[in-house]
């Protein structure tokens, strides 16, 4: 199933705040799907947040990718001066 269709499924979008546990479960499911499809890197990256709770994306294809999924769930990001994305849970 489509990421954006599940997200729009599972929440209401009239809802402000998603709690951490589904975020934390959505992104689970995520790195499932995304080892399913051979997309190794990107799961790795994903799988890297879900154990440290921040990452760091760059400017790369994958990292516009795992950048989106993180997008869907509200994660918190900063950007510096070099255009680094960092996501916090």
């Amino acid at each position: 199933m489509n990421i954006w269709a599940r997200v729009k499924e599972k929440y209401d979008p009239d809802l402000d705040v998603i709690p951490r546990e589904d975020k934390k479960r959505f992104l689970m499911e995520q790195h499932a799907d995304l080892v399913r499809e051979g997309d190794y890197y990107a799961a790795q990256l994903l799988l890297r947040f879900l154990r440290k709770g921040s990452i760091s994306l760059y400017l790369d294809d994958i990292s516009h990718g795992v950048e989106k999924i993180l997008d869907t769930v509200q994660v918190s990001v900063r950007y510096d001066r070099r255009c680094t994305a960092h996501y916090t849970l």
